[in-house]
């Protein structure tokens, strides 16, 4: 499998682990990858629990900035693999 394919892959898996914590934190049935925190309802409180249950569920630590600056699914998956792939250092197989 080519790395574009699995990173492919590894983000929409982790976009959908996303979306149960984004569901669950927002107390929401369905959200949209791209759909915004705030316009979904998101506040303080809200972020407090996503963040946690990113932290407990993946993990890895947030902040409310990065949250407010990821402002969707979409965006937090990508700033997390991003992440990833800098806490890695360079791939051999790129």
């Amino acid at each position: 499998m080519s790395s574009g394919i699995r990173a492919w892959y590894q983000r929409r898996r982790l976009e959908g682990e996303l979306t149960g914590l984004w569901c669950a934190a927002l107390r929401l049935e369905r959200i949209g990858r791209t759909q915004r925190f705030l316009d979904l309802g998101g506040d303080s409180v809200a972020a407090v629990r996503l963040i946690g249950a990113v932290e407990e569920r993946l993990g890895v630590s947030l902040s409310v900035r990065v949250l407010m600056e990821t402002q969707t699914i979409a965006g937090m998956a990508e700033h997390l693999q991003r992440r990833s792939r800098a806490e890695r250092g360079p791939s051999h197989d790129e």
